[in-house]
Formats: structure tokens, C-alpha cells, sequence
């Protein structure tokens, strides 16, 4: 199975999680873990093929989306990267059920998808983009007009699966606090082999100290040989 049909397939499972959980007495909001795990497979998918993978899919969607959308995640004082903009559209397209028109009219322009995609990538394959608009027409029944981009605080980092955000804080709060819980950077960890997580001075003491204490050399205030005792 090809990356492109792995990101379909993880993403068609997100969405029948939707279909399962959704009933009319329930409308769905941001901290859905379903909400969250969709958003983060549709990222990947507008990100896969990007002829400029380090600028993301916020200046093609400026070119796609209504003024006031752009304008009004661009007020934002919370989102700091265009990638972070970007997956607030997609909370924003979503509660709006308008991400299949918005594949539509991605799709009918050709211009568009050469001038942001390259000719591999999944968004520019029809036969994915058709399979992606089927699989969106499956929350047609599902009421989302509660999830709103603005309850979501991780979007800068990464529209990322709830499991994987929790862990992600976590070892960043733990890191900030001192904890012993906090996990080390694997590029530190490998220059620095003996240093600890926790980066205590007793940690970076050699490990030999019961050893060097044994053959010290004795001091005035410890003599050689113990003091004999007197008849």
C-alpha cells in the first residue's frame, strides 16, 4: 500500500469512528478525540505533494477560500505559523461541512493544484481526490456546527491525534517543572550518553566515586593506623 492510499485508508477509519458516535442528540465539538483524529488526517493529506513542503497549505488556501475566512484566522493572536492557520481552516471547513466543495473546486482547477502540488502528490490524483469527496459525504448526517478551531490550542505544533498531543504535553510540562518524568532529547541523549533527563549535579558525578572514596589518601584529621588502645 502506497503512503497516499495509507493516509485514505487511516482517514476513512476516523470517519466511521464519526458515523458511530454521532447521533441527533449530540453535536459533536473540538475535544472529540473522532474531530481531532479526522482534522489530523486531513492534514496530512493537504500536506502530502507540496512543492514547498516547508510553507505548507495556508497560501493555497488563501487563494481557494472567501476573504473573511482567511481574515478572520489571520486575526488571530493564538495561531503564530501559517501551518497552525492552515489546520484552523480545516476545523473551520469541517463544522461547516464545506470541505467537500472545497475539494471540488480545488479539483476543477487545474492551475491551482500545478502551481502548489506536484504532479505525484494525492490531491493532484482525481481518482484519490473523487475517493477523498466520498468519504467526506459520509458526515453529511453528522451534526458538527460545534467544532470550532478556536477551543484547540496545539495547532502550531501539529493537527495531531489525541494520544500523541497528550504525550506530547506531557513531556513538556514535565520538562518545565523540573519533574523526573521528563524525557530527554534524543540528540542530547546521544551527545551526552551519561547526562541524565533531570540534569542534576549528582547525575554528572562520575560513576566510579565508592571506588576513588577506598584509595583517597588519608588526611591529618585521619590517621593511617587507628590509635592503640592503653593497658
Amino acid at each position: 500500500m502506497s503512503i497516499k492510499d495509507a493516509h485514505l485508508q487511516r482517514l476513512s477509519v476516523a470517519l466511521k469512528e464519526i458515523q458511530c458516535i454521532c447521533t441527533e442528540s449530540i453535536a459533536l465539538t473540538s475535544d472529540n478525540p473522532c474531530v481531532q483524529k479526522v482534522c489530523h488526517c486531513l492534514d496530512r493529506v493537504f500536506l502530502d505533494g507540496l512543492r514547498t513542503p516547508s510553507r505548507g497549505y495556508w497560501d493555497l488556501l488563501v487563494e481557494l477560500s472567501h476573504k473573511d475566512v482567511i481574515r478572520e484566522i489571520k486575526a488571530s493572536r493564538y495561531l503564530l505559523t501559517n501551518h497552525g492557520r492552515a489546520r484552523a481552516w480545516l476545523f473551520r471547513a469541517l463544522s461547516e461541512s464545506l470541505l467537500e466543495s472545497y475539494l471540488a473546486s480545488l479539483a476543477g482547477d487545474v492551475p491551482l493544484l500545478r502551481k502548489f502540488y506536484e504532479p505525484h502528490a494525492l490531491l493532484a490524483n482525481a481518482n484519490r481526490t473523487r475517493l477523498l469527496q466520498t468519504l467526506l459525504a459520509g458526515l453529511e448526517h453528522c451534526d458538527l456546527s460545534c467544532v470550532s478551531w478556536a477551543t484547540v490550542t496545539f495547532l502550531d505544533v501539529g493537527c495531531q491525534d489525541p494520544a500523541r498531543r497528550d504525550r506530547h504535553r506531557g513531556d513538556t510540562e514535565s520538562s518545565s517543572s523540573g519533574s523526573l518524568s521528563a524525557l530527554p532529547d534524543p540528540a542530547e541523549a546521544n551527545s551526552h550518553p551519561q547526562a541524565s533527563s533531570t540534569g542534576s549535579s549528582q547525575d554528572q558525578q562520575p560513576p566510579s566515586s565508592s571506588r576513588s572514596s577506598s584509595t583517597m589518601p588519608p588526611t591529618d584529621e585521619q590517621p593511617d593506623e587507628p590509635p592503640q588502645q592503653q593497658d
